[in-house]
């Protein structure tokens, strides 16, 4: 509806709406395949993913790696994956991610990482 005032309702929603499929269909999943690939050797445990997130047990003394391989396999390795497979070299927002370590879930200061698309294909 677009009300007197000229301000369509809804905009936001409006707007992100060509981007959240591809954003929780593809991009998440090939990024959570990359990151249990990168962490299964490790003491770091993929148990459980709500919608675009994962939650993981990490052992003490892991958490810089296990950060370090969140942003990596969540945003380049996407970026490349779907550049290498599918042709895919437009990005409408940049990849990003949001991480907390806390002894439980949903505790913890956010710590957000936005990674622009980089069509070198730079990993």
């Amino acid at each position: 509806k677009m009300p007197p005032d000229g301000y369509v309702d809804n905009t936001t929603q409006i707007y992100n709406y060509c981007v959240q499929g591809f954003a929780t269909g593809e991009a998440f999943l090939c990024g959570m395949v990359w990151f249990w690939h990168r962490t299964r050797d490790l003491p770091i445990r993929l148990c459980l993913t709500v919608h675009d997130s994962i939650v993981a047990y990490v052992k003490r003394g892991y958490e810089k790696q296990f950060t370090e391989i969140a942003v990596q396999s969540l945003t380049h390795d996407v970026y490349y994956y779907l550049g290498r497979l599918y042709n895919f070299n437009s990005f409408p927002a940049p990849l990003g991610v949001g991480i907390k370590i806390a002894s439980h879930w949903g505790k913890g200061e956010e710590t957000k990482v936005d990674v622009p698309y980089d069509p070198t294909g730079a990993r």
